[in-house]
């Protein structure tokens, strides 16, 4: 299941970066070309059609980059858990609204690779199922060390589920995945839920305390 997931995310990472170094650079320079040609006397009828294909194009390329990063930020391999949520967050609140009221204590600390990317693969799927199940604006994460333990936090306020009701939903991660993969690293996950309260999704993933070096990152 370990090689499994690995594969996934290294997959995921090939992917993004194709999109963002090839996909979205040819767009990019197919934009440029479009706009050099609003100067070569275009009549008017013409000159509205170019914008509007010009306007088609920069929200494709928006799309594109929304979605290498949704794959694998590059930012949590570059810069580390706390860096690639910051700017998970702030693409959440400018294209959904939502609210993330985020805290952590972890600075610039950095993980093993496989604890960063559970962690992060938690709180983006426990984020997205209350923004699209929970009916609420605001979300709250947080990120602390614990007793020698890596605890990522999600909570709300809104409409609670059935925690025995194990069915995969949002990204496809679902509750039976963000179990799976936390065990994997040989932490535990505790989901609490209700009607009156909301939900808490909390995971626990035991740390090495030494500093990740960019090599381990990269291997």
């Amino acid at each position: 299941m370990q090689q499994v997931i690995l594969a996934q995310e290294n997959e995921r990472k090939r992917i993004s970066r194709e999109l963002h170094d090839s996909v979205a650079q040819e767009m990019l320079s197919s934009l440029v070309d479009l706009r050099v040609l609003k100067y070569m006397g275009m009549n008017d009828k013409a000159l509205e059609k170019l914008r509007q294909t010009e306007g088609s194009l920069m929200r494709l390329l928006d799309e594109i980059r929304h979605l290498s990063v949704e794959l694998r930020p590059a930012v949590l391999d570059d810069f580390g858990l706390e860096a690639a949520f910051r700017t998970h967050i702030k693409n959440l609140e400018k294209n959904y609204g939502l609210y993330v009221h985020y805290e952590s204590d972890l600075k610039e600390q950095r993980y093993e690779g496989a604890i960063e990317t559970v962690a992060y693969r938690i709180g983006q799927e426990a984020i997205l199922n209350s923004m699209k199940y929970a009916q609420v604006e605001d979300v709250f994460l947080t990120l602390n060390e614990v007793d020698g333990q890596l605890q990522i936090k999600v909570s709300d306020e809104g409409v609670g589920f059935d925690v025995n009701d194990f069915t995969p939903q949002g990204t496809g991660l679902g509750l039976y995945g963000m179990k799976e993969r936390v065990e994997l690293v040989g932490g535990s996950l505790t989901i609490i839920s209700s009607q009156q309260t909301g939900t808490t999704v909390q995971a626990n993933i035991p740390l090495k305390k030494e500093r990740a070096t960019s090599e381990n990152h990269n291997s």
